[in-house]
């Protein structure tokens, strides 16, 4: 081999790793989690571009009910601010947009931080609401949105609307109902972003009511006519507009551009939601169509995105949040200079390891980086600034709402409120694990604090005239209600029961491997600890875990029983003889015939054991179309790789 050769060969892998590197961030993302930082990903993605390797639109990820976009979304081009945040230093890359689209007018507006959709009207009626996914296919998020058009937040209606319309938006948490929703949560969500990405695609519950959306573009109609139909539009919140005449230079136009974007960054910390930068676009939609669209971006659009400020914060002590069954969340308290504009005093410490790892102080100098425009997340403390005299204590014991003080204990890497559990986020979760929709927290919480309700299994013998009582309530909300829980408690199973009581790190997965071997829930509630220990997924510590709440299940058979309900059993598997017998598998991507689901339960008939992700203990990944960041852990790891066409044709 020659020296270039070599050469070439090292290059093209260390290309391949930046590849794989970007697609799994990019999949994290398109999914609604973070695993990189905004701008290491598009840092990332520029190193790649100048190696001549482009950005697709998306990460290839097609998601179980995959919907086809009528139109691709396309990202947009971006622009990066120095890392002193001075919009000045970029100044040349946007003068090279006005000099490429060579326009007389731009519109700049917000560019927001939450999760693209395609809201498509027919005959000015709502039919369909679709995630930008990977820009050709995304999810259908239907459910979430008619949540939304039902709580005023879109209309369902349009009066006067072309034949078919397509609405470009983006479905995002106002701050103040996130920071209200995490203080809820037994596990609280990292951003808004996030929390906005997981409870769209949700098929039940009705957080999704809490959701805001913006309108930011559509092809056909202007923004008036947009705001006219009761939308919140991005040229309601800012519009600036440049205008170009005959003999202006580029330098000047961009110059105006880099005014209305100075205007963004002081207004993005006074705002109520996320924003990370601005949106630049050629207003006339002649000149649009003129420009046309490349492979991944439109050439008439382009984003410039803000740098996320690292700030020195002093500490002022530790408070903690009550979760559902317990759990004690610190939250780190902080006198901090203004973030943008917008002065932000607590951040969340995840859980109490690593608090106690940090060993916060009164007075200490913390680190902190914004995540989006105002959450925040803390580095570390200060190198070399001296410590904080006060010592924080942490508690032994926790007053309750209910009045009642319980002794504090550790338990695992996080600190609990020993015999604690909310009735109502308890209920809440456990009609989301039996398929429940319809039926809202503060129903919920209505029923609890008025007597009705005291376990899930109440639930099954609340009336109309029980919801209807309550201020607020009515016939209608309380036939809604009983008619949302005998619709799902028709079908529910022993799985989605077990799920149901909210055991800690036990849900359908569980409950799927308990119904398997016991059947039904009395069975399950006499399990021994060696019949457990030989199960999948039951370790020691598992299985002690499970032996101390076992009792609960007891109680839920009981309850169940008293009211003359008895659950499904699940579905029985029975397995034959297969290539894939005893083999670890991971299933990806869409299937030509199956649903997710259907090729799991297939995987299981063929004898395979299924896994959620791919690791060194997995045989063979099957991969559908559009599988993603999966199919390159495969790559990296050795892992066989079965095609979906030839994983059906062994059914």
């Amino acid at each position: 081999m020659k020296k270039n050769d070599a050469y070439q060969e090292t290059h093209m892998t260390d290309i391949d790793t930046l590849i794989a590197t970007r697609n799994a961030a990019a999949a994290a993302y398109y999914e609604g989690e973070s695993i990189m930082d905004d701008a290491d990903f598009d840092k990332l993605t520029a190193e790649l571009a100048e190696q001549g390797v482009e950005e697709v639109v998306g990460h290839g990820y097609v998601p179980e009910g995959k919907v086809k976009h009528e139109r691709r979304m396309l990202s947009l081009d971006k622009i990066q601010a120095d890392e002193d945040g001075k919009p000045e230093h970029a100044f040349n890359d946007l003068a090279k947009f006005v000099e490429n689209t060579d326009a007389w007018n731009y519109d700049v507006e917000l560019k927001f931080d939450g999760n693209a959709v395609a809201l498509t009207y027919v005959d000015g009626k709502l039919t369909s609401a679709v995630t930008r996914g990977d820009g050709t296919f995304g999810e259908s998020v239907d459910y979430a949105v008619g949540l939304m058009a039902d709580a005023g937040v879109l209309p369902r209606t349009l009066i006067g609307a072309p034949p078919k319309l397509i609405l470009k938006a983006e479905i995002l948490f106002k701050l103040p109902v996130f920071e209200e929703l995490n203080e809820s949560l037994e596990e609280s969500y990292s951003n808004p972003r996030n929390a906005a990405a997981g409870i769209v695609r949700r098929q039940h519950g009705t957080e999704a009511a809490l959701l805001s959306l913006i309108v930011h573009d559509s092809d056909i109609v202007d923004d008036d006519q947009v705001s006219h139909w009761g939308f919140t539009t991005s040229a309601n919140i800012f519009k600036g507009k440049v205008g170009g005449t005959v003999g202006r230079t580029i330098g000047l136009v961009t110059r105006d551009l880099f005014e209305q974007i100075d205007r963004i960054d002081k207004l993005r910390g006074v705002l109520d939601f996320e924003t990370d930068g601005a949106v630049i676009k050629v207003t006339d939609r002649v000149d649009r169509r003129t420009l046309g669209e490349g492979s991944r971006t439109p050439k008439w659009a382009v984003a410039y995105k803000f740098n996320s400020a690292v700030h020195e914060v002093v500490v002022t002590g530790l408070e903690w949040q009550l979760g559902r069954t317990g759990k004690l969340t610190p939250v780190i308290t902080y006198t901090a200079p203004p973030v943008a504009g917008w002065t932000n005093t607590k951040a969340t410490g995840h859980n109490f390891e690593l608090v106690e790892k940090l060993d916060p102080r009164v007075g200490d100098t913390l680190r902190m980086k914004r995540s989006g425009e105002v959450i925040p997340f803390i580095m570390g403390r200060l190198e070399g600034a001296p410590r904080g005299a006060e010592e924080i204590i942490y508690p032994t014991e926790f007053t309750a709402p209910d009045g009642v003080t319980y002794p504090v204990i550790r338990d695992g890497v996080n600190l609990k409120v020993d015999g604690y559990l909310n009735p109502v986020q308890l209920i809440v979760y456990g009609l989301g694990m039996l398929g429940v929709k319809g039926v809202s927290d503060s129903v919920v919480k209505k029923l609890v604090d008025g007597g009705d309700v005291r376990i899930l299994a109440d639930m099954l013998t609340v009336t109309v005239q029980d919801v209807a009582k309550y201020p607020g309530e009515g016939v209608g909300s309380g036939t809604v209600v009983v008619n949302a829980i005998k619709d799902a408690l028709r079908g529910a199973t022993v799985v989605q029961w077990f799920a149901g009581i909210g055991l800690p790190h036990m849900a359908l997965t569980t409950g799927g491997i308990l119904a398997d071997r016991f059947g039904d829930l009395d069975t399950i509630a006499q399990a021994t600890e060696a019949e457990l220990l030989v199960l999948p997924k039951f370790g020691p510590i598992k299985t002690a875990n499970f032996l101390a709440n076992q009792h609960k299940v007891a109680e839920l058979a009981a309850a169940l029983r008293e009211r003359g309900y008895t659950p499904l059993p699940k579905e029985q598997i029975v397995a034959v003889e297969s290539p894939l017998t005893g083999k670890n598998v991971v299933l990806t991507g869409t299937f030509p015939n199956l649903s997710r689901s259907g090729a799991t339960d297939a995987a299981k008939r063929l004898g395979a054991n299924t896994q959620s992700s791919v690791s060194k203990t997995t045989d063979i990944l099957i991969a559908g179309d559009g599988a993603g960041s999966k199919m390159a852990k495969a790559e990296s790891l050795g892992v066989q790789v079965m095609s979906a066409e030839e994983f059906e044709a062994l059914i």
